[in-house]
Parts: structure tokens; sequence; C-alpha cells
């Protein structure tokens, strides 16, 4: 893959992308989520070439740094041209009836969404319980049979003024047969409301900061059209081969969606970085000095831009690997795993070190951090399986993406300083594992990590302007004096003259 650019970054002058500061959740917040996924779509220009045969253009449009700016219209993107368009399109290369439809969504004229969950399924999509079922004349109608059935999370409410359609997974019935699950294109609404027998419900929200207008959708006796379902209406030979095979868009999307992880993890590290080295504190003579001084706050920074420059040729190999279609699915798609588990290793623990680290200021979701923060093979069931085996495989997969990880990066020739240390890290991760079986004391690690960062901490600085290409993408406070300083003169201040006297019967006169 070529090197990592940053295409997006002539979006940041427009209008519908310049940010004076954090923006806060609400309706407006939201509707401008929809139209800047819409100018995203449209800028990266995905065909469903680059959306099937996986091109860098594809995964680099995943990696794009524009996800700081609003991780809402990042994934309102990799749902509409991952997991909808990558659906679709295998069907529309043979059926040219399904083209147009393609056309609106690679355009985002209509925003999409993916319904497969239901409220009472969600591990065990399988058994889900919605229903199409084939009329005489070659239509169907999709119905959600229990409350259990509505499905669950994809956002389907009129928002923005966009056409909104579905990629809905039902369980296909004919003549009173069962014939498994198929994807059926779905209108849930014109943009301003919802279409007759659809039904959507909006949820609470789900974490702190900004985030999509997750619903519960069900359906009431729809008529759908008999273009409407993807696929062969014969009952296959094997269901489950057949389930997988409609959903398998699904493991693109582990990848794709944790690739976020890359400039998610460099701008952290660069907020945290620049501010540790303009805040300062006292030492016992009174002189100042800036609080990257102290190791506790050296090690979780030097961490993250270790794990942050391992993590780039990481991803550029896995992404690589996945593209390549002579291996087979199932190979494929534990690649994804590995990914996914090891990266979100990484990322979660360093956003709560370098949050802890910001103090008081790391909680503001002004200053990007917490919603930085806040932005995934079925075995043998028997018992012995379930009870010796399942819990050793998160570690197995960790173990795998860690070895992955150090050999991507040093086949792109990665500082061996930062390689160093993100050894060390990688061996915290499972300490009592090297304990064990290479005699490793906590002394030995000790001298590791502090052979490692000593040799960074002169170059931190330096270090951390390499990330400088992420700073235009970043609005949080904390990043410079100026920053900060506009930022409060930003707020609402008040200002009074009362008077109120505590110690004499609390006299609250106004002061003359």
């Amino acid at each position: 893959m070529p090197p990592q650019t940053e295409p997006s970054l002539q979006l940041l002058s427009t209008s519908l992308f310049r940010s004076e500061g954090y923006e806060a959740p609400g309706y407006e917040s939201l509707e401008r989520s929809y139209h800047r996924a819409r100018v995203i779509g449209r800028h990266h220009g995905l065909t469903i070439d680059d959306i099937l045969s996986l091109t860098p253009k594809f995964w680099q449009s995943h990696m794009d740094a524009i996800v700081i700016r609003d991780i809402v219209a990042h994934l309102l993107f990799t749902i509409q041209y991952n997991l909808v368009a990558g659906t679709i399109g295998p069907y529309a290369m043979k059926r040219p009836d399904l083209r147009p439809v393609m056309e609106k969504i690679l355009n985002f004229d209509v925003s999409a969404c993916f319904m497969l969950n239901e409220v009472d399924h969600g591990c065990d999509a399988k058994n889900l319980e919605t229903t199409a079922t084939l009329q005489s004349d070659g239509s169907f109608v999709l119905h959600s049979p229990t409350p259990g059935a509505a499905k669950f999370m994809p956002p389907s409410m009129p928002i923005a003024g966009i056409p909104r359609i579905a990629i809905v997974f039902a369980r296909l019935v004919v003549g009173g047969d069962d014939r498994g699950i198929r994807p059926f294109i779905v209108a849930l609404g014109d943009g301003k409301e919802m279409c007759k027998g659809v039904t959507s419900t909006t949820l609470p929200s789900i974490a702190c900061g900004r985030t999509l207008d997750h619903a519960i959708t069900s359906f009431n006796q729809v008529c759908l059209p008999s273009t409407a379902m993807l696929g062969s209406p014969k009952k296959p030979a094997n269901m489950r081969s057949q389930f997988l095979t409609a959903i398998n868009r699904l493991a693109f999307g582990t990848l794709a969606l944790s690739l976020a992880a890359v400039p998610s993890l460099k701008s952290a590290t660069l907020i945290v970085g620049k501010y540790s080295l303009r805040r300062m504190v006292s030492d016992a003579q009174g002189f100042p000095k800036p609080i990257i001084s102290f190791r506790t706050q050296q090690l979780p920074i030097m961490h993250a831009l270790a794990q942050s420059t391992v993590l780039e040729p990481f991803a550029n190999w896995i992404t690589a690997q996945f593209s390549d279609t002579s291996l087979e699915f199932p190979v494929r798609h534990a690649l994804a795993v590995i990914f996914k588990g090891a990266v979100m290793q990484y990322t979660q623990e360093s956003f709560g070190d370098l949050l802890e680290r910001c103090g008081a200021q790391g909680v503001f979701i002004h200053n990007q951090l917490a919603e930085i923060e806040g932005s995934i093979i079925e075995g043998h069931r028997s018992e012995a399986y379930n009870n010796r085996i399942l819990p050793h495989c998160r570690p197995i997969v960790l173990a795998i993406g860690h070895r992955m990880a150090f050999e991507a990066a040093v086949d792109a020739g990665v500082d061996s300083d930062l390689l160093a240390l993100f050894e060390v890290g990688v061996i915290k991760t499972d300490f009592s594992w090297y304990v064990e079986n290479l005699g490793l004391s906590r002394a030995d690690l000790y001298e590791m990590e502090c052979k490692a960062a000593d040799s960074i901490l002169p170059r931190v600085g330096e270090i951390l302007n390499r990330l400088d290409k992420m700073e235009p993408y970043l609005t949080a406070p904390i990043l410079s004096a100026e920053k900060w300083e506009k930022f409060v003169a930003e707020r609402e201040t008040v200002e009074g003259n009362a008077f109120f006297d505590i110690f004499n019967g609390g006299d609250m006169r106004s002061k003359l």
C-alpha cells in the first residue's frame, strides 16, 4: 500500500467542517454530521470496484483523519460504503436493475443503514424472527411478528432531509416454508417522514459526546417489490453457509472500523504530548518546568507514540493481506479479528493513561480525548471446549496480533527506540506469561522500559512533530496557549455587583 495521505484536508476550510470548538450533541449537530458524511463520501468517490476489490483507496478512506473532526460522520460513511454498498455490490454487477440504487448509495443521495440484529437476537442473529413472505405476484411482505423481532440500533428516523433506505435481513418464507435469511433493500423514509408500515423509536444516547441516532425499527406488513430481495429464493443446501455468505461484509467492517484507531491514537498522543510540553509547574526552587519532566507523565505519552508509530505499518500490512483473495475467507476474517483485538487493546489502555495524564482537562469533551476514546469463529461448543479452550482464545489472538504488528513495524523500518518501547508495552499486557516462560523479572522489565524511554526522551518533541499533519483536524483547546486563551474568551462569562454577608444574617444588599 502506498504511504497514507490526508485527502480530506481541503474539506476543513469549508463552512460545513469549519469548527471553532466543541460541537455540543443535539439535532443540529447530528444533522450536520449527515451532511458531512455525504460530502466525505463524494470526496473519496469510491466505486463498486474499490469496494468489492478492496483497493488501497478503499482502506485509506477508512484511515482518513477526518474521523477526528466528526466521528458520527465517519460511522455513517463506513456503514454506507462498506456494509450497504458492499452487500449490494456483487448483485448489482449481475443485475442492471440495481445499478440506479447503487449510484444513489455511492453518491450519498440516500442514507443507507444495515439492519441485522434484533431486540431479542443479538449474538444469535441467525435466529432472527423478521419475515419476508413471498406473494403470488412475486412481491414480498416484510413483517416484525413480535416486539423482540424489531431491528435494534441502526438509525432510521428522518433527518437532514436525506431519503433513507436499509439492507434488512429477514427470513424468507415461501408457501409456509422457511428458506433461510436473505437481505432485502427496503425504503424507510423520504427524509421527511417514515414510509407506510415502518416504525422507528429513537434510543437514548449510548455514550458521552456526539453519537448516532440509534433506533428500534419494526415493520408492519410492509409491501416490497420483487426486486427488493438479493439472491435466489431457492432453499439453500446449507442454511448456515448461506447466512454467513449473506453477512460477509461484517467481517470487512471488523477491519474497516478498526482502522479509525490509526488517526485516533495519533491525535490523542499529539494532544496530550503538546499539552505536557507547554503545561508548567514549579519545582522545589520555584522555577517553572514542563510536566513532561516527570517520568510518570513521560511513559504514557512515549508508549502511545510507540504504539501509534507501529500501528500504521501494521494496518497497511493487514489490509494488503485482507485484500488478497487467494487467501481463504476464514483466514482473512481471522486476520481482521486479530487486528481488531490487538489494536483495541493498545488504544483502550493508552487512551485511559493519556486521559489521566491531562488531569481535569482530560474529562472535558471539548478537548476531544473522551470523545475519541468513545470512538470489534465460531468454534465447537462442547462443555470441554467452553471451559478449557474458549477462555484462552482472546490471549492467543492478541499474542498473534502483537507478533504481526512487531514484524510489520520492523519491515517498515520503524524507529528502533520506539520499537523497543512497543515491545516493553506488549510484555506488560501479559507479564505473568513472560515471567513463567522466559524467566523475566520485574527488574528486567523496568530496566528495558527505562533504557527505551531514556533513548526517546530527548527526541519527544521531534517525534511529536511527526504527527503535526493531524493538527488541522484537531480543535482541542489544550493543544496550545493561544487556543486555550481563545477558548476561554469565547465562553459565557458572568459578572455582578451583589453583596452577600454570610456572617451577619445573610445580608444580600447590593453594593453601591
